[in-house]
This record gives C-alpha cells, sequence and structure tokens, in this order.
C-alpha cells in the first residue's frame, strides 16, 4: 500500500465521537442534588431550607429514597411517589444525554449515585458513630431501587444523543 492510498483511507474513516463520562457525572449529581432539594422545598416548607440542620438531614436522605418511593406507591400516595421519582428521572435522562452513550449514561449515573451515597453515609456515620448497623440500616433504606432508576435513564439518555457511525 503506498503513501496516497494510506491518507486517502484516512480521510475517509469518521471520527467516532469523544464521550464525556466526567461531565455526564457532574451534571448528573448537580441535577439529582438540586431537584431532590427543590421537591423537598414542595413537599415541605421553603422556610425550613434556611435551616443547616435541615440541608444536612436532606442531603443525607437523597441517595436513599427508594423506600420512600416504594411505600408511597403502595400506599396510593401516586403523586408524592412520582415527586419523588422526579430527581431521578431528570438527573438520570439529561446526565445520560450529555454523556452522549448508553453505556457512559449508566456509569455516570452509577458514579453520581455512588458519590452522594458515600457523602450521606458520611454524614449519618460522623453523627451517630456505628459504622455496621449504621450501613445496614442505610443500604435498608434505599432498596436500590433510585441507582437502578439513575442507571437506567441514564443509559436511556445517553442511547438517545448516541450519534450512530454509517458503515456503507
Amino acid at each position: 500500500m503506498s503513501l496516497e492510498e494510506v491518507e486517502k483511507e484516512l480521510k475517509e474513516v469518521e471520527v467516532i465521537p469523544e464521550t464525556k463520562l466526567g461531565l455526564g457525572t457532574l451534571i448528573c449529581l448537580i441535577l439529582y442534588v438540586l431537584f431532590s432539594v427543590a421537591i423537598h422545598a414542595l413537599i415541605d416548607s421553603i422556610g425550613e431550607l434556611t435551616n443547616f440542620s435541615v440541608l444536612i438531614s436532606l442531603l443525607e436522605g437523597i441517595p436513599v429514597r427508594g423506600l420512600d418511593i416504594a411505600q408511597k406507591t403502595l400506599n396510593g400516595n401516586y403523586y408524592q411517589a412520582v415527586l419523588l421519582l422526579l430527581p431521578i428521572v431528570i438527573a438520570g435522562l439529561i446526565g445520560g444525554a450529555v454523556a452522549k452513550s448508553g453505556e457512559k449514561g449508566a456509569l455516570a449515573g452509577l458514579i453520581a449515585w455512588i458519590i452522594l451515597f458515600i457523602a450521606g453515609l458520611g454524614i449519618v456515620i460522623s453523627s451517630q458513630g456505628f459504622v455496621l448497623s449504621i450501613l445496614e440500616n442505610y443500604l435498608d433504606r434505599t432498596l436500590f431501587l433510585d441507582v437502578a432508576l439513575l442507571s437506567i435513564l441514564g443509559a436511556i439518555g445517553g442511547t438517545i444523543r448516541e450519534e450512530k457511525i454509517e458503515v456503507e
């Protein structure tokens, strides 16, 4: 193969778009926290958000909403269940869309949830101190419903924005 043929082949090859896992994770994390705080303000009252202890307890509870969502759904309180799901849906879809790939979108949702889980667990451990019992209780509250939905919706958002390479 001559040098001209190689150059011609290189010009014909399309560049695969770069996926943005870090940016997708950051967007997912920020949207998840912001919309969770906004939903809390809708459900309860906005005046409570000025209290620092309420904000800390809210940050502690963000990644472990699975049990709350399941209980509200089973009790027939669909409005509040949908409100609790809204931050997960928005953060997952937009974070995955920014990542521009189904796999990277799912990973962005998973990483965002893990970061929030570790931060919330750290808050709980620093206030109470018993690591194993706190970890067990914290894991029981999540039911892993929120992390599964965040990852699945991240994958859906990434697949929507994924650029397909056409082969002729």
